[in-house]
């Protein structure tokens, strides 16, 4: 079975895409992006709808693993990239480089295995020694430990699938295994799986390597016996074909199923010192002791320019449509967890910094105000209350409200005759009006007319 994308495409209301992009205008522009494979599915599902809101704006995403996309970034060949993993050190990212958080989701170990029925349950120590390659079958003691299987599985030998291009679900995962069980997976994390395996560079004799999560996907729904690491979503499109993810133990001890819940589960419970406000990257918490935590949870992102231009703020729309509304809709559905709480203002405040360096000022020409002629008026040897002149000055007045008022200018026309204002002789005066309502006080001048 060839695996591509094969998941529909869910409808985002319209409502939910004018979040992001009403009356947002753009000129003719076409932007390209391309990495990681973890979150293609979900840059799939949000493209179209995206598109279908602006005219003649057209945002597309190939994979090609993180570390390609950060090279074809890093090359000018693309607007934006996907990636699961950071640059390297001895990278040289354009300056104005960002890392925007997209989504979160698990890596989920996928087998097949026809012996195997119901649920499989793999300890951390038990998964760090298959793709070590020294746990070679499946009717392995450690694994039937982790399951409690009373008879021996048949035998079966164990075909490791893996990554072989630069990959930031290899980088993920095999931190994770550095993480939990350091005694025996001894080298640190690489987006390159081979690099980060404890015997050497050398893959061991019964371990495959395909290109891109299609590709190791396919690899294991060609392979009774095989296992792999993959985003959730490719392993729930090859369910059909036999797949199946194990229950991971986390480390409070639970064997937890990889799905959006567990591990939003994860996602929301990272520690604040995780947060890289000066890059912003996100580092998972592989040993987190949340007790409903899927334990190989991580984040991927988005890598974008902080320099204005036209393409650039189209990308900046597009992640930011990709992180909300789009991931609310597509993320049950498809494997991940959306970003929340800490995580999604964290994004916010990321996705900002994009196409902002350089942005023309936009000059707003405001009307000037207009002068509002305050008014009152009161016959001669008649009298207007209080009240009725605080009013003539637009001044609120409630009913337990206490107005007062003082005669400013035309003392010869008017005067204030307690909480009244009696009229002299034709003309106008200036009257200041107070009004107090509990500790507040308002004032207003009122030009009062005697006719």
């Amino acid at each position: 079975m060839k695996l591509g994308k094969k998941i529909a495409i869910g409808v985002v209301t319209a409502l939910a895409l004018s979040t992001t992009t009403a009356g947002v205008s753009h000129a003719a522009t076409s932007v390209t992006g391309s990495g990681s494979t973890f979150i293609k599915n979900l840059f799939d599902a949000c493209a179209p709808t995206f598109n279908d809101s602006l005219v003649d704006t057209t945002v597309s995403y190939s994979g090609g693993g993180s570390g390609a996309g950060r090279t074809a970034f890093t090359g000018g060949t693309t607007n934006f990239a996907g990636s699961d993993s950071t640059y390297a050190s001895t990278d040289t990212p354009p300056a104005d480089y960002v890392y925007v958080p997209i989504i979160a989701g698990p890596v989920a170990i996928m087998y097949k295995n026809t012996n195997v029925s119901g649920v499989l349950k793999l300890s951390s120590s038990t998964l760090a020694k298959i793709f070590a390659g020294t746990i070679t079958n499946w009717d392995d003691t450690a694994i039937k430990t982790d399951n409690g299987f009373a008879a021996v599985l048949p035998t079966k030998d164990i075909k490791v699938i893996y990554r072989s291009d630069s990959s930031g679900t290899s980088e993920g995962f095999t931190k994770y295994l550095a993480a939990a069980e350091p005694t025996i997976w001894t080298k640190a994390g690489s987006s390159t799986f081979t690099s980060a395996l404890p015997g050497g560079s050398t893959a061991p004799a019964n371990f495959v390597s395909k290109s891109g999560s299609d590709g190791v996907t396919n690899g294991v729904s060609a392979q009774d016996g095989a296992i792999s690491y993959v985003e959730l979503s490719y392993q729930l499109e090859a369910q059909a074909d036999g797949v199946k993810a194990a229950y991971i133990k986390n480390a409070s001890g639970a064997y937890i199923k990889p799905t959006s819940v567990a591990a939003a589960a994860a996602a929301s419970a990272i520690p604040a010192a995780n947060f890289d406000a000066a890059t912003g990257w996100i580092k998972p918490d592989f040993t987190s002791s949340v007790a409903t935590a899927y334990p190989i949870t991580i984040f991927s992102f988005g890598i974008a320019h902080k320099t204005y231009s036209t393409a650039n703020d189209v990308v900046k729309d597009f992640l930011t449509y990709a992180m909300q509304p789009c991931a609310a809709a597509q993320s049950a559905t498809l494997g991940y967890a959306q970003l929340t709480s800490t995580a999604l203002a964290f994004a916010k405040k990321q996705v900002a910094l994009v196409s902002s360096i350089g942005r023309p000022v936009t000059t707003t020409t405001v009307a000037p105000k207009v002068a509002v002629a305050l008014k009152a008026s009161v016959k001669v040897n008649k009298t207007i209350t209080a009240k009725a002149v605080a009013v003539g000055g637009k001044l609120a007045v409630a009913s337990t409200a206490k107005v007062t008022l003082r005669v400013t200018s035309g003392t010869t026309n008017c005067a204030v005759a307690g909480a009244t204002l009696k009229g002299l002789k034709k003309g106008t005066c200036k009257v200041l009006a107070s009004v107090k309502t509990g500790t507040m006080t308002k004032t207003a001048t009122v030009t009062v007319t005697v006719s």
